[in-house]
């Protein structure tokens, strides 16, 4: 499963599109002898990677996703309904010397950080943690995450680590297999939040969206090219192929039944 997420990676990264239209471009002047329709390739793989590189355009795209679901305001009464808080997994460091902050990838920190902020303002509620055990890992993601809220206090007997599962679909298995019938508030990446809610349909469950881990801004000018632009759009462009597979396999179900 890694392998086919590390090759969703590469597929879905702005430059290695790049190059690979370009040496499509190569393939077919020299050895094909089809020059026009080489330099139409090679032109647009090139106006394609100014686009995933810009600022204003990668900002656009990925805001398309991250902004889709709105987590609710701090006082709104639907915070008295969560029966549970539900942190999926995302990257842990198991590097000796790290300092704590740097033990988690951004992502992880940052939905750990916001369960913990929601929980300190409900301390009845429950912490659901899902991730399974990566490869090169000797903790779980789910596991990694419990020593994370268990350093800052929170009790053990509110921690429920959920150690299956290396996929979305798993991890949504999990979740309602453990969870029938409550509200939980589902914190995980913003541009992750579409997937994630779409795997959570069909089962008996209520969700409350709580997305972070935003990396698009709305106010974004149009500014010069950067990695940063890059990143974006190898997020967006890597979760609707996401989403893409999550259809077909809906539809290929769906035909068998």
């Amino acid at each position: 499963m890694e392998l086919f997420n590390s090759l969703g990676h590469f597929a879905a990264h702005p430059l290695n599109i790049f190059f690979t239209l370009v040496l499509y471009a190569f393939l077919a002047h020299h050895m094909f002898k089809h020059s026009r329709h080489a330099v139409k390739v090679a032109t647009g793989a090139t106006l394609f990677l100014i686009w995933c590189s810009l600022p204003l355009s990668s900002n656009w795209m990925l805001s398309t996703l991250e902004y889709r679901h709105r987590s609710p305001e701090p006082d709104s009464p639907l915070w008295n309904e969560v029966d549970a808080l539900v942190v999926l997994g995302c990257q842990h460091y198991e590097l000796r010397g790290l300092p704590f902050s740097d033990q988690w990838h951004s992502c992880s920190l940052r939905r750990n950080l916001q369960a913990f902020y929601l929980y300190q303002h409900s301390k009845n509620v429950e912490i659901y943690l899902t991730g399974g055990l990566m490869a090169g890992r000797h903790l779980s993601e789910a596991s990694a995450n419990q020593l994370f809220f268990e350093k800052l206090h929170v009790p053990p007997a509110k921690l429920h680590p959920l150690k299956t599962g290396n996929n979305t679909a798993l991890e949504a298995e999990a979740i309602a297999f453990y969870l029938k019938g409550q509200t939980i508030a589902l914190v995980t990446s913003a541009s992750h939040q579409t997937r994630a809610l779409r795997y959570l349909q069909g089962y008996d469950l209520k969700v409350i969206p709580v997305p972070v881990d935003h990396l698009s801004h709305q106010e974004s000018k149009l500014g010069f090219p950067d990695s940063a632009s890059l990143a974006r759009s190898e997020r967006f462009f890597y979760e609707m192929l996401a989403i893409t597979k999550q259809n077909l396999v809906a539809l290929y179900n769906q035909l068998k039944e």
